[in-house]
């Protein structure tokens, strides 16, 4: 019964560790926030960007605003993200930025490719908001 406990321990330790480190990649936030944007949950997507400047939870409101209209309508017509591909991540030397390309599949069949800066800040990887 111990030798039972300790295995699912150590499946559960290595589990978390894996969930840690893959969602903490540059693939991972752009991953994280396809995700969101799959789900149509905007403010979750947006969580997700790094702005150089605070945001007030008032602007925010009105950023989730401006992507429920413009991006969730767009899926919509498109019937939804069915799914994606990530491309081969172009790290900076530094290992503090890189651009993350990928290819979003919608359920009407069409595909939209475009390509994402990260950043790692404090540890972790959010999408450039430019701003």
């Amino acid at each position: 019964m111990k030798k039972v406990f300790y295995l699912l321990s150590a499946a559960l330790i290595a589990l978390t560790f894996a969930a840690c480190s893959s969602s903490n990649t540059p693939e991972g936030a752009v991953n994280a926030y396809l995700k969101a944007l799959q789900a149509n949950d905007s403010r979750k997507a947006l969580e997700m960007f790094y702005f150089s400047k605070p945001v007030s939870p008032e602007a925010m409101d009105e950023y989730v605003q401006m992507v429920d209209e413009k991006v969730n309508k767009q899926n919509e017509k498109k019937q939804g993200i069915a799914s994606w591909e990530i491309g081969e991540v172009q790290m900076a030397e530094d290992k503090a930025s890189a651009i993350v390309p990928y290819t979003v599949k919608y359920g009407d069949g069409t595909e939209q490719s475009d390509s994402q800066k990260t950043v790692k800040i404090d540890g972790k990887w959010l999408l450039d908001s430019g701003k």
